[in-house]
């Protein structure tokens, strides 16, 4: 087994060719199914630069993280075993801190903790890894019907887990992408919240989510820009590759190739 440290060395600087992200309702693309929500619309970005790249959307919404605990090895495995050039992206905690019924939250939040020590630790030593934290909602979020139970979300649940989850991937070492951060005063999300149902946003909030996982210097690091310099002279003589464009099937998005 590769140690962490040496799997950049391993890809040569190279993209990642296969990706599995695992979460909840805002990974699924609760909100914006017809575009498979942020991680269709960010890798479609790279789609256009790395040839034949494949990506799973395994999330499921309203799973929590001992939900996805359970299964995300046995799923990942098969879709990335044997590829060099392959990560894994987990988004999760949302449903953690839902209200269930009014008879509490689904799972207190030191249960959280170590569900997610679990998963973050495991998926490290095995491929490389990227952690998204649960993005703002709105604190006037009403509440809804999830499946037959009654749920509500809570901002300041949501802010204290994201706090944590921070806090933990920094002593795991693995990237984390503060979302609260990023997207709380962001006054374009918080329309796509309220134009939404005030927990998932609209399809401009997912595009708003997209961009964001798409500056962070962590997914460069998984995708390398080229870097070109003003100075740089190209010459006529030498040999220009033809760029490949792959054809992107709407419809299959949420099933993954990209």
């Amino acid at each position: 087994m590769a140690h962490p440290a040496n799997r950049n060395d391993a890809r040569n600087g190279l993209p990642m060719k296969k990706i599995c992200f695992f979460g909840d309702g805002l990974t699924f693309g609760v909100g914006d199914i017809e575009q498979g929500g942020w991680p269709a619309r960010l890798c479609r970005q790279e789609a256009e630069r790395v040839q034949d790249l494949q990506v799973y959307n395994l999330a499921v919404p309203t799973q929590t993280s001992a939900d996805i605990a359970a299964r995300w090895r046995a799923e990942a495995e098969p879709r990335l075993t044997g590829v060099v050039r392959s990560g894994v992206v987990f988004g999760f905690g949302l449903s953690d801190m839902a209200d269930s019924d009014d008879q509490g939250i689904r799972v207190p939040l030191p249960e959280t903790m170590a569900w997610a020590e679990r998963i973050i630790a495991e998926a490290k030593v095995w491929r490389p890894v990227l952690w998204i934290g649960p993005a703002p909602v709105l604190r006037s979020a009403e509440a809804r019907d999830e499946g037959g139970h009654w749920v509500a979300y809570s901002a300041a649940r949501l802010a204290a887990l994201n706090e944590a989850f921070r806090t933990l991937a920094a002593e795991l070492a693995v990237p984390y992408l503060d979302l609260c951060a990023a997207l709380g005063d962001n006054k374009a999300y918080r329309r796509a919240l309220v134009a939404g149902d005030g927990v998932y946003p609209t399809p401009a909030g997912h595009a708003l989510v997209a961009e964001a996982v798409a500056a962070w210097s962590a997914w460069h690091d998984w995708f390398p820009r080229q870097r070109t310099t003003a100075a740089a002279k190209r010459d006529p003589n030498a040999f220009q590759p033809i760029e490949f464009r792959r054809v992107v099937n709407e419809d299959k998005v949420q099933t993954a190739i990209l």
